[in-house]
């Protein structure tokens, strides 16, 4: 198709069914179609919705580029060392969310859900829980994977050499690290890193319920004799 590696080609939303609208006349990937179902965009225009025509490429899983800063500052007794990394114009999609909020039943969902269509809730923009276990990949979870993170951040005090001269010791380094402390992200999953480690391209980008990276904290010392 002449599009890079890592492409998303899913189907486009156009809102949710509602009770005025014509459902007889509503392209639909459903029969029947009932209000509340999700609407999607009928790009052939053949008056049905199906993955064969009416899918678009709509983002890359592959970033523009990737970064990394890490730097180190010390004052007279202490030192401080950090390392952010990040990634920017990568899509992700977010399979996960896809299949939590079909609402089966089946599984548990996110609380997305509590806003979903109704007949005493049509004001909305979530679609009706279905009886349906195959999510369609639509653009609704092709998200923002953009991302900065502080991986690292390691502080220190050098115990002052007068104070160990009796201890026959000739440096105490005393510190508190941490790894994974903060992201800043628009990415709804758990991990805006997910998927990165793939070894294959075309599965990079994509979330099913993959764990995130857990943020961890250390303490201890080094000592020279």
């Amino acid at each position: 198709m002449g599009y890079p590696v890592g492409s998303y080609y899913v189907l486009l939303s156009d809102g949710v069914v509602q009770a005025t609208d014509d459902v007889d006349n509503i392209p639909s990937n459903k029969t029947p179609t009932l209000p509340g179902y999700q609407k999607y965009k009928d790009i052939n225009k053949d008056g049905k919705i199906g993955i064969a025509n009416d899918r678009v490429i709509v983002g890359n899983s592959q970033p523009k580029f990737i970064f990394g800063i890490t730097n180190s500052f010390s004052y007279k007794i202490f030192d401080l060392s950090f390392l952010l990394q990040g990634a920017y114009g990568n899509k992700l999609y977010n399979y996960t969310a896809n299949y939590l909020n079909l609402g089966t039943g089946y599984t548990n969902a996110t609380t997305t859900l509590l806003d979903r269509w109704t007949p005493a809730n049509t004001n909305t923009t979530v679609a009706r829980a279905v009886q349906d276990p195959a999510p369609l990949a639509s653009d609704l979870y092709i998200e923002d994977g953009s991302y900065l993170r502080l991986k690292s951040l390691t502080f220190g005090v050098n115990i002052p050499k007068k104070w160990l001269h009796y201890a026959k010791i000739s440096n105490l380094k005393v510190y508190v690290s941490g790894q994974n402390l903060l992201t800043w992200t628009n990415y709804t999953g758990y991990d805006p890193e997910c998927g990165r480690n793939e070894q294959a391209t075309a599965t990079q980008g994509y979330d099913n319920a993959v764990y995130p990276v857990s943020k961890t904290y250390t303490a201890g010392f080094s000592v020279t004799f």
